[in-house]
């Protein structure tokens, strides 16, 4: 009954909006198209997500469990890769790293010896294009201002 209400409104909505459009440009041959949005593929997504972790080309954002001091940053690697940089451990075995890369999230946990693990780090942005990350990245800075960063931007942006 509801799809026999249903094809009847639409036929009839076919025919009044066919009918006028026909008598204000009577040179054109207009055609209307119903087309149903609900299909099968709209209720059942089969591409899986990516995890968050795995996304590269992100505007990241490390948050001091104990003083709420931040760092805002950008990475071409894989999110979980540059977390793990930070924290100067490996990604694959947690293993701390014989070099250890220079971090200011690790460097402010140190000097105040506040707490400071991977759960601190979240993605605020992206993933996008190489062009639009350091762009990205300064628009966070500016907006931000966050305590722990040594620059003011990555690249020179005028933000109003």
């Amino acid at each position: 009954l509801f799809f026999t209400l249903l094809d009847e409104f639409s036929e009839s909505l076919y025919r009044k909006l066919s009918d006028q459009l026909s008598a204000m440009l009577p040179q054109l041959a207009l055609k209307l198209v119903s087309v149903n949005k609900l299909t099968t593929g709209s209720l059942f997504h089969f591409k899986d997500r990516t995890p968050p972790s795995l996304l590269s080309s992100v505007v990241y954002q490390f948050t001091c469990e104990d003083c709420h001091a931040s760092y805002i940053g950008s990475t071409r690697q894989t999110a979980a890769v540059r977390f793990y940089q930070h924290l100067g451990r490996s990604c694959r075995t947690g293993r701390q790293l014989a070099t250890r890369m220079h971090s200011l999230p690790r460097q402010h946990a140190e000097d105040h010896n506040h707490r400071f693990s991977i759960d601190n780090f979240k993605i605020i942005a992206g993933p996008c294009n190489s062009q639009d990350l350091l762009s990205l990245e300064s628009f966070h800075i500016s907006r931000t201002k966050p305590k722990i960063n040594s620059q003011q931007s990555s690249i020179p942006i005028l933000v109003l």
